[in-house]
């Protein structure tokens, strides 16, 4: 093994400390050593773990940017889908009216709208889930150090997706299946 001393040393040297050391003795040590030694450059020191954050402290950002308009687009969208579930119970009223007078009950009623919102979500699936798929991967492609893409980044959104399209759906219909059949068919 040979070792050689360069005057003009441009290099960093890597000190793995144990967990519980006292971090400000260890500097404070290796400093007075690096002094000794190379008394004509500065000691200068940092954190590899400090360093490691900065570098993704853009891609923590964009985490953070990403997930704020995230909710806002799924805030939007539930509101775009109040009013349509809105609208689409207004227009069937009078079908709801008459399933109840010939004996539905309120359950049916509730179902037979929600299966028209959930066939919805199930033909748009494929579709945001290979949009989504082909940015992911080009998205990691950018990184030294890959993940692969599970399949349960896939279904959960999905399952995600539907309880929230049920639960904004079921309150407006179940109040339209809860009218008096009276009062539905009234206006006709």
């Amino acid at each position: 093994m040979i070792f050689r001393f360069f005057e003009s040393f441009t290099a960093y040297y890597s000190i793995k400390l144990a967990p519980h050391t006292d971090v400000q003795n260890t500097i404070a040590v290796v400093e007075d050593q690096w002094n000794e030694f190379f008394s004509e450059n500065p000691f200068h020191y940092f954190f590899l773990d400090d360093y490691f954050r900065e570098q993704y402290k853009l891609e923590i950002q964009f985490g953070k940017v990403f997930g704020s308009f995230s909710f806002l687009a799924i805030f939007i969208a539930c509101l775009g889908l109040f009013g349509l579930s809105s609208f689409i119970t207004l227009q069937r009223t009078k079908e709801i009216g008459i399933r109840k007078v010939l004996g539905s009950s309120v359950l049916n009623s509730v179902l037979l709208l929600i299966r028209y919102f959930v066939y919805q979500i199930l033909i748009a699936v494929p579709i945001g889930l290979s949009i989504a798929y082909w940015v992911m991967h080009r998205w990691i492609e950018n990184f030294a150090f890959r993940v692969s893409i599970g399949w349960w980044f896939f279904i959960l959104p999905v399952i995600i997706v539907l309880v929230i399209a049920v639960a904004t759906v079921i309150a407006q219909v179940t109040k339209t299946a809860n009218v008096n059949p009276a009062e539905s068919l009234r206006h006709e």
